[in-house]
């Protein structure tokens, strides 16, 4: 395997699956669920007491209460498997020219582990790298 990204979250490697064909296993970092929650049960408490000291008016509890919530389902990459199938099916749907890499078939993926296919890319500051790119006014690239 060769490693492809390397995050504090998680780590991603190209392999090859049964068929020969390269795939990318996303596998969540041992303890980062753990202490994502605790920087969530901390800044809570820094919010709390910030909006102590700026008077009644002052209330994070919505904020906090949706940014926990985003970074908690960030947390399952079952959720992140399914909006990849959402958003994939949705961009062939409309005939949008954007590649969103397929679940590999037959390994579901888990909390903390993710199987796709590998698609090669240009990270996006470099899209100026694309043969092409900008010369179709209206075309996207996601």
């Amino acid at each position: 395997p060769r490693r492809i990204c390397r995050e504090s979250v998680v780590g991603d490697e190209v392999e090859e699956d049964s068929s020969n064909r390269d795939v990318v296993l996303k596998v969540q970092h041992r303890g980062v669920s753990s202490l994502i929650r605790q920087d969530m049960s901390n800044l809570k408490s820094i919010l709390t007491l910030l909006a102590r000291l700026e008077g009644p008016e002052a209330d994070y509890t919505p904020i906090f209460t949706e940014y926990s919530k985003e970074i908690t389902a960030e947390l399952d990459f079952r959720k992140e498997a399914t909006n990849m199938s959402t958003i994939r099916q949705l961009l062939l749907t409309h005939n949008v020219k954007a590649i969103v890499p397929a679940l590999v078939e037959g390994l579901d993926a888990t909390e903390k582990v993710l199987v796709m296919e590998y698609c090669r890319g240009v990270v996006i500051r470099d899209v100026g790298l694309i043969p092409g790119f900008g010369e179709v006014e209206k075309e996207v690239l996601v």
